[in-house]
């Protein structure tokens, strides 16, 4: 089973937490969508952040599409916390950039496209509210070509070819472009796919679903187990895992790992048996290690 950890980034009050909700329901995780209005959404459960309506904390959930294991981290959207937005960026494979239909791209939209090219994380975007918006789809794509990258174009072969030299050859020889060449390219941050849609409506989020499980980079990792610590809460300390497989009650060198949780939907639960391969997050207890520490092969 491949497995992503893909991070969600936007200006506030884009809809950065109603499309995770719209994933979460798209992929048969919880049965009915919350609000971010109503204060009922499934991540923003802090007292703090249901008052504000507003990502104060990077949270993080799980759930499968098709045979791909998806694990989202939901990062703050306001520039008073990007601390914790970069700490979240760390364990990110692919990154979703949300860009509103009604306001464009916004001058913290540019910090965080900085932020992915210096990390160098593959990136998609997905404008939302077009249900809202009063720009078409033509001036919106405008404004993020200009802004932020002119490599940034609908999953739409001729528009794509029209990004390389390459891909515009390999289109005029045989009118289709694989989707391996696509994938490469998205790998390399020199293609950044753009998506339109409602995600309080569920409008373009399982063609997200579908790009993003299909185009997020396949990584490969050694078999001795590795990792490094991104994040550290009353759950306990959140790691990724970069090689062989974590299990529970795992001793390495002066380290011991009790516990060993994933996210399925927004719950902890224990991990799947055979442990937390590669490429996955998890939650442990019982060590003591803070941000930024690595183990093992790490």
């Amino acid at each position: 089973m491949k497995h992503i950890v893909l991070s969600i980034l936007a200006h506030v009050d884009a809809g950065k937490t109603t499309l995770i909700e719209s994933l979460l329901y798209t992929a048969g995780t919880i049965r009915r969508p919350g609000r971010v209005d109503k204060q009922t959404t499934v991540l923003d459960d802090d007292i703090q952040e249901r008052e504000r309506g507003i990502t104060i904390y990077a949270k993080e959930a799980g759930f499968a599409w098709g045979d791909t294991g998806v694990q989202v981290i939901d990062t703050p959207g306001h520039a008073d916390f990007s601390s914790e937005m970069e700490r979240g960026l760390s364990a990110a494979d692919l990154a979703v950039v949300i860009v509103s239909g009604l306001d464009g791209v916004q001058s913290h939209t540019k910090t965080i496209w900085r932020l992915l090219e210096a990390a160098g994380i593959p990136a998609l975007v997905f404008v939302n509210k077009m249900d809202l918006a009063r720009r078409s789809e033509e001036d919106l794509l405008a404004d993020i070509q200009t802004q932020l990258s002119a490599a940034a174009v609908p999953l739409d072969p001729e528009q794509i070819a029209l990004t390389d030299d390459a891909l515009l050859e390999e289109w005029d020889r045989t009118g289709e472009i694989s989707r391996d060449h696509i994938g490469t390219r998205v790998a390399a941050r020199k293609l950044f796919p753009v998506f339109f849609g409602s995600a309080l409506h569920h409008e373009g989020t399982a063609e997200l679903l579908d790009a993003l499980t299909d185009l997020a980079p396949e990584r490969v990792y050694g078999t001795d187990l590795g990792g490094f610590v991104y994040k550290r809460d009353d759950a306990g300390v959140h790691v990724k895992v970069t090689g062989g497989v974590l299990e529970p009650r795992t001793k390495l060198e002066d380290l011991r790992f009790d516990q060993v949780k994933v996210f399925q939907g927004n719950r902890l639960v224990n991990a799947p048996a055979g442990g937390v391969p590669a490429g996955m997050t998890a939650v442990v207890t019982g060590t003591d290690l803070v941000p930024g520490d690595v183990f093992g092969a790490q």
